[in-house]
């Protein structure tokens, strides 16, 4: 009886654990789209978001105010869960986690809408967004999953869309309109994602190529000897 018990006892864990196991969510590509928004009273972009792995039960988002300063998540608005049919659930009104239950599923799509901080332009630390110019790194821009791994490579698309002719577009990743690469999260968030009237300066020409971009008109003074 007393081994029969322990045999009991060890299947039980045993099986609990591998349930475990196999309904981890797992993540092998996520797409943005930045889209400029033209009718508001203040500068803001809208940032598509489509997450695609395997994924069910509890999945929590954390939304790219995680980054900034404490006051930043007023920033970020209409905050609406695309796909599946469903509602995002904020954990609290100044929270960046927002949560979604679901059944099995291979794509979870949402949208947010980033505006432009108030005041001086010279004390904006977080995403710069004005008529002509859209300036951040990756931590003020982009929406990934709570869990997902540190150390994990993941495909990202990135897509500047509906914007002038005119405008340029350059990231840690290249020059393109759109952008795509495999990197760990960090190196999502950390890049510095640029759009707008820009001039753009190669300045080395070698198998890794430095450029030079500059928005807006300056005078540089020499110094006197």
């Amino acid at each position: 009886m007393l081994k029969m018990y322990f045999l009991k006892n060890f299947l039980i864990i045993f099986i609990i654990l591998i349930s475990n196991l196999v309904s981890a969510n797992t993540y092998r590509q996520i797409n943005y789209k930045i889209t400029p928004l033209s009718n508001t009273s203040v500068s803001a972009i809208k940032v598509e978001t489509e997450i695609i792995g395997n994924m069910s039960g509890e999945v929590v988002l954390d939304l790219p105010y995680a980054w900034a300063n404490a006051t930043y998540y007023k920033q970020i608005k209409n905050v609406k869960l695309e796909y599946p049919i469903g509602k995002l659930q904020l954990r609290n009104q100044d929270s960046n986690e927002a949560i979604l239950n679901t059944g099995k599923i291979n794509i979870i799509r949402l949208s947010y809408e980033i505006y432009q901080k108030t005041g001086n332009p010279y004390d904006i630390h977080e995403a710069i967004i004005r008529q002509n110019l859209i300036h951040s790194p990756g931590y003020g821009l982009f929406a990934t999953p709570g869990d997902l791994n540190g150390n994990d490579i993941v495909a990202f698309n990135i897509e500047w869309n509906n914007i002038p002719d005119s405008w340029k577009t350059i990231s840690d990743y290249g020059l393109g309109k759109s952008v795509k690469f495999k990197a760990m999260p960090i190196e999502l968030y950390s890049a510095v994602y640029v759009a707008g009237d820009l001039r753009v300066y190669k300045i080395v020409d070698q198998k890794n190529p430095v450029y030079l971009s500059l928005h807006g008109q300056f005078v540089i003074l020499k110094m006197k000897k």
